[in-house]
C-alpha cells in the first residue's frame, strides 16, 4: 500500500480524537510523521531493534508513540527483510502483491494463481473489513497533510526502500 495513504489511514483509525494521544488532530499529523521518521529503525541498519519514541513538541511531554504504532507503521520493505519473520533468503521475485486498494480486482488473481502455481484450487476465505470510514479523507484536509514539506521529505527518507 503506499505509504502517504498507509500514514493518513492509520493516523485517523488510531490517533485522531484519541484522547490517550497528545497529538490526536489533523493538524498534529506532523508530529505523527515526525515519531514515524525519529523513531524507526534506520533503513541503513538491518535488524535494529524497534525503538520507543519519547520527546515533547511545543514544550508538551508525549509518549505517544507506542511498539504497537511503529509495527503498523514499520515500512514494507523492512517487513519482506526481517529474519525474524520466517525463512530466508526470501524470494521477492515470487511474491504476489495485493493492493488494499484493489482487492476486488486482485484476489481472484490470486486465487487463480494458487490453483495453478501450487494446486490449491479451493475458495479462498472472506476477506476482512479494509475500512471502517463511510467518506475518504476530504481533499482539502489530504492537501493539507502534505503541505509541509519537511513532513513530505520525512516520509520519503523514511520509506525510501518502498517507493522504489
Amino acid at each position: 500500500r503506499n505509504p502517504f495513504a498507509r500514514l493518513v489511514s492509520f493516523f485517523r483509525m488510531s490517533w485522531q480524537g484519541n484522547k490517550l494521544k497528545a497529538h490526536n488532530r489533523w493538524e498534529d499529523f506532523p508530529a505523527f510523521v515526525r515519531y514515524i521518521s525519529d523513531g524507526s529503525q534506520s533503513p541503513d541498519l538491518e535488524g535494529s531493534p524497534l525503538q520507543r519514541v519519547r520527546w515533547a513538541l511545543n514544550g508538551t511531554p508525549a509518549d505517544d508513540f507506542t511498539h504497537d504504532d511503529m509495527l503498523h507503521t514499520r515500512a514494507m520493505s523492512e517487513w519482506l527483510t526481517d529474519p525474524s519473520q520466517g525463512e530466508w533468503p526470501l524470494h521477492l521475485a515470487a511474491l504476489r502483491l495485493v493492493h488494499v486498494e484493489h482487492l476486488p480486482e486482485e484476489l481472484p488473481e490470486l486465487a487463480a494463481a494458487l490453483c495453478s502455481e501450487h494446486a490449491f484450487c479451493e475458495e479462498l476465505p472472506a476477506f476482512p473489513k479494509v475500512n471502517a470510514f463511510a467518506t475518504g479523507v476530504p481533499r482539502d484536509v489530504w492537501s493539507s497533510l502534505w503541505s509541509d514539506t519537511e513532513t513530505l521529505e520525512r516520509v520519503r527518507r523514511r520509506y525510501r526502500r518502498d517507493f522504489e
